[in-house]
Formats: structure tokens, sequence, C-alpha cells
């Protein structure tokens, strides 16, 4: 189990996107931004419509999460727990 700074369960929703390219764009933006986070793509099924959601994951609490969020002006982001 490999413990980096990054491994809570906690994520932040950055975006959701119809196009794969767009949220592409986002996570590659993201992970140059915040390099020691992981930033990802998942793919969900919404009304029968694939939408591709970008997550910046590991954080070990809600208010980490919470914290990092208002730090970064990430107002409309979602908090997750996986």
């Amino acid at each position: 189990d490999n413990k980096t700074l990054s491994s809570g369960n906690f994520s932040i929703q950055i975006g959701a996107f119809g196009q794969e390219s767009g949220a592409t764009k986002v996570k590659n933006d993201y992970q140059k931004k915040f390099s020691s986070n992981k930033v990802d793509v998942q793919k969900v099924m919404v009304n029968g419509k694939t939408l591709n959601k970008v997550f910046v994951r590991g954080f070990s609490s809600y208010e980490n999460a919470q914290d990092f969020k208002n730090a970064n002006g990430l107002d409309n982001a979602v908090i997750s727990n996986d």
C-alpha cells in the first residue's frame, strides 16, 4: 500500500462534460495546477447519456477537501466520499 500525500477517500468534482475531449483538457490543466493530487476522469451514465466527470482525489476528510476547494476558488465544485 503506497501512501502518498493524497491518499484519502474524499474527492472534489470540478466538472462534468458530455465530450471526453473537454474533460481531458480540464483534467490535464488541473493536474498541472495541483500536481500533488490525483486528477482523473470518471465516465458515468446519466439519463442514458455518458458524462465525463473530472475529480481531484485524495483528501483525508471532508474538511480538507472543503479547505482545498475554498483556497482554490472552486465554488461550484462538489465534494464526494468514494
